[in-house]
């Protein structure tokens, strides 16, 4: 952007408005929502490829969004996201929620009435018998049924906001470890093994 003083003497210096270290999920949709709005972003990620941490070493559950509180942002921000994942490889296999006793059947009707406050759809309450009929090795009795849970496709979560980023000319720099960083020259200096970038605004999602 040309927006720094480059100090005198050294050549290997990259202007970029934004960096972002870190190229898990976080990173690479913080970067196409940035580039988005036109500016320049790199992403510093240390590993071979993004996503190789966090982002593909978890459970991979889409929630629906059940047990937060009531309009809260976490509970709008969940149900809408369930959708947005669902755009990519999934299995939406569904979830029991079970009661075990008679008191915890109350538990799950003020999860269920919550849920439905905050947009979830399709829940159901299902007996001990249907239970045993769609499960027949879980032992409750009853269950609410959340068809809208699942699982994505972790690798291919990745891939998609990868390629989201870099349509919006966000550059990825695969293995770039961050040596050092601090505020110079009106925003911050990021050292690599390679080169020297500064940036006017640092995310960091490492």
């Amino acid at each position: 952007t040309g927006a720094y003083n480059r100090p005198a003497g050294v050549s290997n210096i990259e202007d970029v408005e934004v960096v972002v270290v870190g190229g898990g999920v976080t990173g690479l949709a913080a970067a196409g929502a940035i580039a988005a709005a036109r500016r320049s972003v790199v992403v510093l990620e240390r590993h071979p490829r993004p996503g190789m941490e966090t982002s593909t070493h978890n459970s991979a559950v889409i929630h629906a969004g059940l047990y937060y509180p009531r309009h809260s942002l976490k509970a709008n921000l969940c149900v809408e996201g369930a959708e947005r994942l669902y755009a990519v490889p999934h299995d939406r296999c569904g979830k029991f929620v079970v009661a075990t006793s008679q008191d915890e059947i109350a538990v799950l009707e003020r999860i269920m009435a919550t849920a439905h406050a905050n947009g979830v759809a399709n829940l159901e309450m299902v007996g001990d018998a249907e239970l045993r009929r769609r499960e027949p090795n879980i032992r409750a009795v009853a269950a609410m049924w959340s068809p809208n849970s699942g699982r994505v496709e972790a690798e291919a979560l990745v891939r998609a906001l990868r390629a989201v980023a870099a349509a919006r000319d966000a550059v990825v720099l695969c293995g770039t470890s961050l040596l050092s960083a601090g505020p110079a020259h009106g925003g911050f200096e990021l050292r690599t093994e390679r080169e020297t970038i500064l940036a006017r605004s640092v995310v960091n999602a490492g």
